[in-house]
């Protein structure tokens, strides 16, 4: 997992690079200079996708490695993340866009933290137990003929 993050981590540092440097010159090209992308504007958004981005990978690993239970509860964070978005996002709007991309991202944060506090003891579980070795095809003849 400390390698995927750390992957994940170079990848979202990049991918934000990228969009601070280009959206501006993007944004002219398509939009002929009707809109302006505001630094408070493009920090809000790269910040919503990297929360975005946060979430899902804290998400991926409970339901790699969680209970059913454990499901359940993810299920009723994700609901309770989405609405919680809905209402900061109505809160912050009287910031304009920025505001409301701030509120979404609350939103983001708040499964983000919950997914990882619920996968985090399953992880440590697994650090502690001895390494499994992958099978060679001896073992798997001989659980064949057990199991016949």
């Amino acid at each position: 997992m400390r390698h995927e993050a750390l992957l994940l981590t170079l990848v979202m540092a990049g991918g934000s690079v990228a969009v601070w440097l280009l959206a501006p010159s993007i944004a002219h090209w398509f939009l002929s200079d009707r809109y302006h992308l505001s630094a408070a504007l493009m920090t809000a958004a790269i910040v919503s996708g990297i929360l975005k981005v946060v979430s899902a990978f804290t998400l991926a690993m409970v339901v790699a490695v969680a209970q059913e239970g454990d499901l359940r509860v993810l299920s009723v964070i994700s609901w309770a993340s989405a609405g919680l978005s809905i209402i900061a996002a109505f809160v912050a709007a009287q910031w304009g866009l920025v505001g409301v991309l701030y509120g979404i991202a609350v939103g983001w944060l708040m499964r983000g933290v919950l997914a990882a506090w619920l996968a985090i003891p399953h992880l440590r579980q697994g650090a502690n137990a001895a390494p499994v070795s992958a099978p060679t095809g001896d073992t798997l003849a001989s659980h064949e003929q057990a199991r016949l």
